[in-house]
């Protein structure tokens, strides 16, 4: 985080930081589209925000997305701000466990 010197860790962190909304192997797509690409939660990372001039601390999920998603044509997977997140239940699918072989 060179290029932002200003930012720093929260005080009290990991303790002060907010519970994530979304844990590893959760089903989410992207808001507000119910089109939107579709994916499981493989990571999270606690990072600053670029809008509060890098002040205030937000969760970002690291999202591999399904084969039918529109964007997997070229990708695999995609970062995403918990706010631009919903839960996703899909019937025909069980969320992901770490027993599962991939």
């Amino acid at each position: 985080m060179s290029n932002h010197p200003q930012a720093q860790i929260p005080n009290g962190f990991p303790g002060t930081a907010p519970e994530p909304l979304f844990q590893l192997g959760d089903r989410v797509r992207w808001r507000p589209s119910p089109n939107s690409d579709v994916g499981v939660i493989i990571g999270l990372q606690y990072l600053p925000t670029k809008e509060s001039g890098w002040q205030q601390w937000a969760w970002k999920y690291l999202v591999w997305l399904d084969l039918e998603s529109y964007s997997r044509s070229w990708t695999t997977g995609d970062t995403a701000w918990e706010p631009d997140l919903e839960s996703f239940a899909d019937v025909s699918r069980a969320p992901l466990t770490h027993r599962e072989e991939a």
